[in-house]
């Protein structure tokens, strides 16, 4: 998924460089920013594309380690998490209310694993800690995804100098995931059954993710300064 999203980042730039380019020709001046979110700590540059319009590029970095249960199975959620947000924003009559859309890149690191001490389920059939050791699944997740939002206030300050704005939207991504194990003795005799069953349980732990997060809701405040 890194590399995916680090192929798009040229890409990005060189929207921004256009924007910055439209900017330039009709004298407007853009902002750099500051922000905390849903999404984590993070930056933005905004340029105007005209009196009604601007577009803002921004990064985004959250660290989140938590637990969770899944299908009676307890994972530990182990999640660097890194965004690239290109955004386009529409002031209508230049008032303080926003429509804003765009496309988000998603540079993430998503990992869960599962160990117990007792005998666990999986895909319909029970197996011991000594069979099944570790379950590993490495989350990848949809390279670019769509963000829809409003807001309220601007990102770029109408009097050159300092904004405050307010941003409630939501980002749709889709997930993907194999689960693995580590270590653990499977008896050859059942090994194509737990095979089986491993890929049973990967399908209802993405389909659990995507119902939770499938719809990632984006909440967030930052601070302009005029450029």
């Amino acid at each position: 998924m890194l590399r995916s999203g680090l192929c798009l980042i040229p890409v990005l730039v060189l929207i921004l460089l256009q924007s910055g380019i439209s900017a330039a020709d009709s004298d407007k001046r853009g902002a750099i920013g500051v922000r905390i979110s849903t999404m984590g700590f993070g930056g933005e540059i905004a340029l105007p594309l005209s009196s009604e319009i601007s577009a803002r590029l921004g990064v985004d970095i959250f660290n989140y380690k938590s637990s969770t249960e899944i299908d009676g199975i307890n994972y530990d959620i182990d999640a660097a998490l890194a965004w690239l947000p290109l955004l386009f924003d529409y002031n209508p009559g230049r008032g303080a209310f926003r429509l804003t859309a765009g496309l988000i890149v998603s540079m993430n690191n998503v990992k869960l694993e599962s160990s117990s001490d007792e005998a666990i389920e999986i895909g319909g059939h029970t197996y011991t800690p000594e069979e099944f050791g570790m379950l590993v699944a490495d989350i990848d997740c949809r390279a670019v995804a769509p963000y829809l939002g409003i807001g309220i206030l601007k990102h770029i300050p109408s009097d050159g100098k300092v904004s405050i704005a307010f941003d409630i939207g939501a980002m749709f991504q889709n997930y993907k995931l194999t689960l693995t194990h580590e270590g653990g003795n499977i008896p050859p005799l059942i090994e194509e059954q737990f095979m089986a069953d491993l890929y049973a349980e990967s399908e209802t732990v993405v389909n659990d993710m995507n119902r939770k997060f499938g719809v990632y809701p984006v909440l967030k405040i930052g601070i302009s300064f005029g450029i």
